[in-house]
């Protein structure tokens, strides 16, 4: 748009030294000139309030006030830009009524009752009302105050705000809002602002708020008023309850955001930095794009720098390119009886395959192991250094930090390798890219800081105790690491925890109506799907069994096939975790040709109306699976002298 004149505020130098005497100044009908006026404001702290009450403005759209900031702020609070600080309203306006602001800093710091850092205040006509890339700050100091960051009393003008901050010190003013707008009828497009330690997030008694790609955190009501938030609104992000119309696209508490701002408890409130710390924050690259938005169209951040799609949540765009974008590639566990390097310690199993923890197993409880996690990088920045933090899950409960003296699992001394060692990249699939060695560590779990390059791998190894103290039968673990905020685990049981009889048996074992030559069974698992089903089938009444399929630990139901007609068919189930295995379950079936009939149960089955025995022997030894390589090995057995069964 063309503009029709420039002034400027400076403390000395410029056309007025506060910005309240610039309105006053220049208050005019400025739809009888060429364009915009545009008061430019330089460096310095206004302590002067600023009201536009009583000045005769005629604005239009293509003839507005634009306030603009000289080297404005870069996302946070600056001594080196313009600042408005004032105590009571800061900046209210009642007669401009097409007025845009662009990179202000205001903060009110006074007891004054009903202070805001911007009001609209009723006197204003039809028009626009735009704020963009603002910091407000509500530094109140009574706590009986009803204060606000910005308040909207005025129905008439359309708002736009955009690329803006509001806080406010959520201890000292329990009736602190971050936007409050008491106007009913009030139309308020309200994009990719973060408001943060208030009271209320906002405080409406419209029902046209539309509010998108924005953030309400630390607060203690995203809402309060009678008015709810416009249907459009969406792509939002709370760590409280979302009000209504919060947005199909949008989380709140029940989602469990992550929150990771560089610095928003700072008690020194210009201090405080909320710029997103690292890509874990829920709302990185979780909007949506505004750039083509018929009512609000922008394309940048609050620093200016230009939007990537899909948008970030909040006033600040971050790219994270020199933050490392990992995957936990592979994982193995090895015993703790030699070097870290090829040819040392023995492992355990095969390339992301989990061991057994307990007497007999492949290791006991209270008894050193070592784990060795791969992580590779493959975002298309430099990442920045970091500390690498071992981590741990137990079931499903959260993950945890693996130190000397942490609970379940802990961090153990070894008398294989210094502490901090360098390790290789030897023992499993090598992702692409360029090898860092990582660390061995035996002591806190956590290296010195890493700097991992693009598109390269490292490998963590580390020396840990499965606590007998801590866990159960049938615990499961998994171990991870966390990076510059972020937790990776393979999403994979590790270790599973056997102690004392090993895994329960199956109920509701059930065989299915034959056909000429297969039978279907189905179980119930009583092992929480952390052991596995092994399926037997004996065909003298349970005197030999054959081992016929190891099923996947979630299984529930299989068939067997292959079945000879006038034969009576015992069908076992065991559950097997290394070493222990649990009683067999069994159910009889009769191959009989033209008529099939099935055999009764033991008294927990179903099928004990049918004719025929069941047999209760002691289920099959077998061993824990070993390669043949070329498929399963079976060997029946007797009743006198059991073999083992082996892969």
């Amino acid at each position: 748009m063309a503009t029709w004149k420039t002034v400027t505020v400076a403390s000395s130098g410029g056309d007025y030294t506060t910005l309240s005497a610039a309105l006053s100044g220049e208050a005019t009908d400025v739809t009888a000139q060429s364009g915009d006026l545009i008061i430019s404001c330089e460096n310095f702290s206004d302590v002067q309030q600023v009201s536009t009450t009583g000045q005769a403005w005629t604005t239009d759209a293509t003839h507005r006030v634009l306030i603009q900031i000289v080297d404005a702020h870069n996302g946070e609070w600056t001594t080196s830009a313009y600042r408005l600080e004032t105590t009571g309203t800061c900046f209210r306006n009642t007669t401009i009524d097409d007025l845009e602001i662009v990179g202000i800093q205001v903060r009110e710091h006074g007891t004054s009752l009903n202070s805001r850092c911007i009001h609209y205040q009723t006197g204003l006509d039809s028009g626009t009302q735009v704020l963009q890339k603002f910091i407000l700050i509500q530094d109140h100091n009574d706590v009986t105050d009803p204060v606000a960051c910005i308040e909207i009393d005025d129905p008439t003008p359309v708002y736009k705000l955009s690329n803006g901050i509001m806080y406010g010190d959520i201890a000292g003013s329990s009736t602190l809002k971050g936007l409050k707008v008491d106007a009913s009828t009030a139309v308020v497009y309200c994009d990719n602002v973060t408001i943060d330690s208030v009271d209320n997030g906002l405080d409406i008694t419209s029902p046209n708020i539309r509010f998108r790609n924005s953030r309400i955190t630390n607060v203690n009501n995203v809402k309060v008023g009678t008015g709810t938030l416009h249907s459009a609104s969406n792509y939002n992000l709370t760590d409280g309850t979302a009000p209504t119309n919060w947005g199909a696209n949008s989380l709140d508490s029940t989602d469990s955001p992550v929150i990771a701002y560089v610095d928003d408890s700072n008690a020194t409130m210009k201090s405080r930095d909320y710029k997103l710390s690292g890509a874990s924050d829920s709302g990185y690259e979780a909007g949506t794009d505004l750039s083509g938005d018929s009512n609000n169209p922008f394309s940048d951040d609050i620093t200016g720098t230009a939007r990537t799609v899909p948008w970030d949540i909040g006033a600040h765009e971050k790219s994270f390119a020199g933050v490392a974008v990992l995957s936990l590639a592979h994982w193995r566990l090895r015993s703790d009886d030699g070097v870290e390097a090829t040819g040392g310690a023995t492992f355990l199993k095969g390339e992301d395959v989990g061991i057994s923890i307990t007497d007999g197993g492949d290791v006991a409880l209270d008894t050193n192991f070592r784990v060795r996690l791969v992580i590779d990088e493959n975002n298309t920045g430099d990442p920045a250094a970091s500390v690498i933090q071992v981590r741990a899950k137990k079931n499903a409960d959260a993950a945890f930090d693996v130190t000397g003296s942490s609970t379940d699992v802990k961090m153990t001394a070894s008398s294989q390798f210094a502490d901090g060692a360098a390790t290789t990249n030897h023992g499993f699939t090598v992702p692409s890219g360029a090898f860092l060695a990582g660390e061995i560590l035996e002591t806190d779990g956590s290296t010195t800081s890493l700097n991992l390059a693009q598109n390269a791998f490292t490998v963590i190894e580390f020396c840990v105790q499965a606590l007998a103290a801590d866990l159960s039968n049938l615990d499961v673990l998994e171990f991870g690491l966390r990076y510059d905020g972020v937790d990776y685990f393979a999403g994979s049981t590790m270790a599973t925890i056997t102690i004392g009889s090993g895994p329960s048996a199956a109920t509701s074992f059930v065989a299915g109506s034959p056909d000429a030559t297969t039978v279907g069974v189905t179980w119930t698992d009583t092992n929480s799907a952390v052991a596995n089903p092994v399926l037997w089938l004996s065909s003298d009444a349970g005197t030999t069994w054959i081992e016929v399929a190891i099923l996947a630990k979630a299984s529930t139901a299989y068939t067997f096939t292959g079945l000879a007609v006038s034969t009576t068919y015992s069908l076992g189930i065991t559950y097997w975790i290394a070493p222990n295995q649990s009683t067999m379950a069994t159910d009889t079936v009769s191959i009989l040709g033209a008529s099939q009939t099935l055999s009764p149960t033991a008294p927990a089955l179903t099928l004990s109306a049918l004719a025929g025995t069941l047999s209760t022997g002691a289920p099959p030894v077998r061993n824990a699976p070993a390669s043949s390589g070329g498929g399963r090995r079976r060997r029946w057995l007797s009743a006198t002298k059991r073999r083992r069964i082996v892969k």
